[in-house]
């Protein structure tokens, strides 16, 4: 029995091992409303460097529309006297985030994207969706990564 045991702890610390870590900044950035837009919608994106060249993102939205999709990207910097949720940019495709918030309208959504493709990035908007994860609006709620 304590074999087994312990087998099953080696196993679990070599698979803990060999996976990539956090190897640099995690920051934890605040969600608010888009501009002219009336939500509860709030949450969080926490952003981890991880050792194998990725970034690791996980968004934890709450006060959503009950069981309604979403698509989040992070999004260049647009118009540049502007603050960057308000500055318009692209977003970046590569970082299509998608998910369906619960009937209490909370949602965690969850990113894996190589980090240089995040190397302009200056926000991260949540739009409302359609069925196929297609943005139906400028965007719910934001926030700025600088």
């Amino acid at each position: 029995m304590n074999r087994r045991i312990g087998l099953g702890l080696v196993g679990s610390v070599v698979l803990v091992a060999c996976g990539p870590v956090v190897s640099g900044a995690t920051q934890t950035k605040t969600f608010s409303a888009q501009a002219g837009v009336t939500t509860a919608g709030k949450g969080t994106a926490t952003i981890m460097q991880l050792s194998s060249g990725d970034t690791a993102t996980v968004l934890r939205l709450q006060g959503l529309s009950a069981n309604t999709n979403y698509v989040a990207h992070y999004h260049l910097q647009g118009n540049a006297s502007q603050t960057p949720c308000a500055s318009g940019g692209a977003p970046i495709a590569a970082t299509t985030m998608t998910g369906r918030t619960d009937a209490n309208g909370n949602v965690e959504i969850r990113n894996l994207v190589a980090s240089g493709a995040l190397q302009n990035a200056t926000y991260i908007n949540v739009h409302t969706a359609n069925d196929a994860f297609a943005p139906v609006d400028g965007g719910v709620i934001c926030t700025n990564l600088r």
